[in-house]
């Protein structure tokens, strides 16, 4: 269990961080997010979640961070380990459950790293993105 846990090093902490990833990386954009990623300073990839107070309350952000981080962990051996990603997800996906969450990251990761990456237990073949969205 303690070789999937997300540790600190593997997150991003300092405004600078951020800042780097921001303005030199890249960025692709869904329906219910938006991931900047840049090359990595660091030895591996580093993950960062920025929601905006005004998006929704405390306890719904912090559900949706924790659904965000956890989706990361379990798929994160399938991501190159070179980029520092910030994800920033929009108002619609916090009414999604953590299987939703998890498909629609997976389905952006594979974008970033051009791999294929397998789709979580449950999920058919089909269109995530268009499926995912809330009414």
């Amino acid at each position: 269990m303690k070789e999937s846990s997300l540790k600190k090093k593997e997150r991003l902490k300092k405004n600078r961080e951020y800042i780097y990833v921001f303005k030199k990386g890249k960025y692709i954009e869904t329906e219910l997010l938006k991931i900047y990623f840049a090359p990595s300073t660091e030895k591996r990839g580093r993950i960062g979640i920025a929601i905006s107070t005004k998006m929704c309350n405390n306890v719904k952000r912090n559900s949706l961070k924790r659904k965000i981080r956890e989706a990361h962990r379990l798929n994160k051996r399938e991501l190159k380990e070179s980029h520092d990603i910030i994800i920033r997800p929009k108002k619609r996906m916090i009414c999604l459950t953590s299987k939703q969450i998890e498909a629609h990251l997976v389905e952006a990761f594979k974008e970033i790293s051009g791999n294929v990456i397998k789709k979580p237990a449950g999920f058919s073949n089909q269109n995530l993105s268009k499926s995912l969205i809330p009414a």
